[in-house]
C-alpha cells in the first residue's frame, strides 16, 4: 500500500512539473510573439514617419521649385494623332539616365526621382526614353502587321487599334526625349512600385501620361509606366485641376498664358 502511494505521489509529482513546464514554455512563446508584435508595430512607424517625412520634404523641395521655375513653353509640347510633328524637326541635345537616353532638360529631375524611388524600397527599372521618329514608325508598323496576321484585323482597324498603344512615328512624343517607360509586367499597375510613382511623380516635374480616364483628350490607351516631365508648376496644376496635358495646354491658351 505504502508502495502505492509513494508511486502515486511521484506520478502527481512528474504530471505537475509537466504542467509546469508547459505554461513555462506557453509564456515564453505568448512573450516572442507580443515581442514580435511590439518589433512590428515600432518598425511600421518608423517607416510611415519615414514616407511622411520624405513627402514633406519633397513638397518643399517642390514649393521652392514652383516658384523660382518659369514656365518653359517647350515642357508642354503636344505631339499626337491630332497634333503631328514634323519628322525634320532638330532632334534634342540627349544624354543617358539610368541607361536610356534623354531630354538633358529631363535628366537631373529624373535621377532624383529614380533615386527617390529607390530610397522609398522600389527599384525602378526604364524601358525606353527617347525614341526617334523613324525608329518608332517601324514599332507602329510591326503593332499593325502583328494585328493582321495574329488578330484577324483588316488594315485600317489594325491601324486604328496599333495608334492606342504604339503611336506612328509622327504622332509619338517619344521623340521629344522628355518621356520615359518604366519596365514593367502586365500587372505593374496593381504594384505598390506603381502607386508610388503616380502618387510622387509630380513633385520632381512628372505626370502619367495617360491616365484611363482621360483616353478621349490623349487618344491613348490609360498606362501605368509611361511618364513625361512637364516641370514641376505645371505638373502640381494639372493633378490639383484634374487635367491631363491635352486639357492643360488648352486651358493655358484660352488664358493667354501659352500661345
Amino acid at each position: 500500500m505504502g508502495k502505492k502511494r509513494t508511486f502515486l505521489r511521484r506520478n502527481r509529482t512528474k504530471f505537475v512539473e509537466n504542467e509546469n513546464r508547459k505554461i513555462m514554455v506557453s509564456r515564453r512563446v505568448l512573450l516572442i510573439l507580443i515581442l514580435i508584435v511590439v518589433l512590428a508595430g515600432i518598425f511600421l512607424c518608423y517607416r510611415s514617419l519615414q514616407e511622411i517625412r520624405i513627402e514633406e520634404d519633397q513638397k518643399t523641395v517642390s514649393s521652392q521649385a514652383i516658384a523660382k521655375e518659369p514656365l518653359d513653353p517647350s515642357l508642354l509640347t503636344v505631339i499626337s494623332s491630332k497634333f503631328p510633328c514634323d519628322k525634320e524637326e532638330k532632334p534634342p541635345q540627349l544624354t543617358t539616365v539610368s541607361g536610356v537616353s534623354v531630354n538633358i532638360k529631363i535628366a537631373d529631375a529624373l535621377k532624383q526621382f529614380l533615386a527617390a524611388a529607390k530610397k522609398a524600397g522600389y527599384s525602378i527599372q526604364l524601358k525606353s526614353g527617347y525614341i526617334n521618329a523613324d525608329d518608332q514608325e517601324k514599332l507602329y508598323q510591326e503593332k499593325v502587321s502583328s494585328l493582321i496576321s495574329g488578330g484577324g484585323y483588316t488594315q485600317v482597324r489594325a491601324e486604328a487599334e496599333a495608334a492606342k498603344t504604339v503611336p506612328p512615328g509622327n504622332a509619338c512624343e517619344d521623340a521629344l526625349g522628355l518621356s520615359f517607360e518604366v519596365d514593367g509586367d502586365s500587372d505593374f499597375e496593381n504594384s505598390a512600385a506603381a502607386k508610388w510613382l503616380d502618387n510622387q511623380c509630380v513633385f520632381y516635374g512628372f505626370i502619367r501620361r495617360y491616365p484611363e480616364s482621360k483616353t478621349e483628350y490623349t487618344g491613348m490607351s490609360g498606362s501605368f509606366t509611361h511618364y513625361r516631365y512637364v516641370g514641376e508648376e505645371s505638373a502640381m496644376k494639372m493633378r490639383s485641376y484634374g487635367m491631363c496635358l491635352e486639357e492643360y495646354v488648352s486651358y493655358l491658351k484660352q488664358s493667354g498664358t501659352l500661345s
